[in-house]
């Protein structure tokens, strides 16, 4: 639960940096980025501190090398927590699972089929990536309409 108020207050403090005159954050998507990022880094911290020695024994037995194991899934955090801050490779820092549903999917076009669904842009991948619900989605109020 505390990675999840970290990330919610560096949302917060990113967003109230770009209110105050900071452009670059001065973006919803560019605060909610580099809000994950400061997650992934916190996150990632537990592999190297004090609580290594706690993750190291959820690896379940049937795994080698556990200790491996929590050190490269550390490295993978600080590297998606990077690629968040790289504009290019956001995309796919924000969601490693996807990388291959999106190298086999794109192959029968259900990566646009997925990005251009109502649900991919009402969730918290859609607001990051697909611009959030447009107006055309039918069950969306919008308070605007006459």
């Amino acid at each position: 639960m505390i990675p999840l108020f970290v990330m919610l207050a560096a949302i917060l403090v990113a967003r109230g940096v770009g209110a105050i005159g900071w452009q670059p954050l001065d973006d919803w998507q560019v605060a909610t980025r580099l809000g994950l990022a400061v997650m992934f880094a916190f996150t990632a911290a537990a592999h190297f501190n004090s609580m290594r020695a706690d993750l190291i024994r959820m690896v379940p037995p049937r795994l080698p090398y556990p200790a491996a194991l929590v050190t490269l899934t550390g490295f993978a955090e600080l590297a998606g927590a990077v690629g968040l801050l790289v504009p290019g490779a956001a995309r796919w820092a924000a969601s490693p699972p996807t990388f291959t549903r999106r190298a086999t999917a794109s192959r029968f076009g259900a990566d646009r089929q997925h990005r251009s669904s109502r649900a991919c842009r009402s969730s918290f991948c859609g607001l990051l990536f697909c611009g959030g619900p447009r107006d055309n989605d039918p069950g969306i109020e919008r308070e605007n309409k006459a």
